[in-house]
């Protein structure tokens, strides 16, 4: 009877189900997956390429700036020193011994000592008149 038993119990383990539905594979999360392992990767190469450009980009326009700056301080270097001698060339025409050297050329003769006029009888006194 034992053996009889062993013999059941293994047939009933071998034995198809006729009620068990037929098996087939269902294309799921997993296939999405592998489609997306592209895109990550197209998407980290881009990333990592804006990480260098970026800063390059930035750099050159900032040293662009930095020779545009370096080009107007040069100029404005320059005409501070324009100015600079103009207004000494200003300040020597307008002293007392650039405006009596001009006078001199164009035949102006310096003042004598002042004198005063009496208003009574008209007569001058003192000063001396200019040579």
């Amino acid at each position: 009877m034992s053996v009889t038993k062993n013999t059941a119990a293994a047939a009933k383990n071998t034995a198809p189900a006729t009620n068990a539905p037929a098996l087939h594979v269902i294309e799921g999360a997993n296939a999405g997956a592998k489609r997306n392992g592209g895109a990550l990767v197209v998407l980290v190469a881009a990333i990592f390429l804006l990480a260098i450009v970026v800063p390059l980009i930035a750099n050159t326009s900032m040293a662009q700036l930095s020779y545009a700056v370096r080009d107007m301080r040069v100029e404005l270097a320059e005409e501070q020193a324009q100015i600079d001698s103009l207004e000494t060339q200003l300040m020597k025409v307008s002293s007392a011994d650039g405006l009596a050297e001009k006078a001199t050329k164009v035949g102006l003769v310096p003042a004598g000592r002042i004198g005063v006029i009496s208003l009574k009888d008209g007569t001058v006194e003192g000063g001396v008149p200019a040579q």
